[in-house]
């Protein structure tokens, strides 16, 4: 997938994001990208493998680690969200 497409899919989910709950999403995005900075050094890219470039080795995401379909997931919790309002 290109950056081009990731970021027009990430600004299109961004834009269904009820607003009471862009502060918290921007709290994890925030923490997300100083974690990156923190955790990996800067190395060439001939150097990077798969397993240090995965999100799924980030510690900013370890609670999603044991979710093999995260897409099923966040359909799941959304629904639960809406049916309970």
């Amino acid at each position: 997938m290109t950056t081009l497409l990731i970021k027009e899919q990430l600004q299109h989910e961004i834009n269904l994001i009820p607003e009471q709950q862009l502060t918290e999403l921007f709290k994890v995005i925030h923490f997300f990208r100083l974690g990156i900075e923190s955790t990996n050094p800067i190395k060439p890219v001939q150097q990077q493998t798969a397993q240090t470039t995965s999100i799924r080795n980030n510690p900013a995401f370890g609670m999603w680690r044991d979710i093999e379909n995260s897409h099923q997931y966040l359909q799941q919790i959304r629904q639960q969200q809406w049916q309970s309002r």
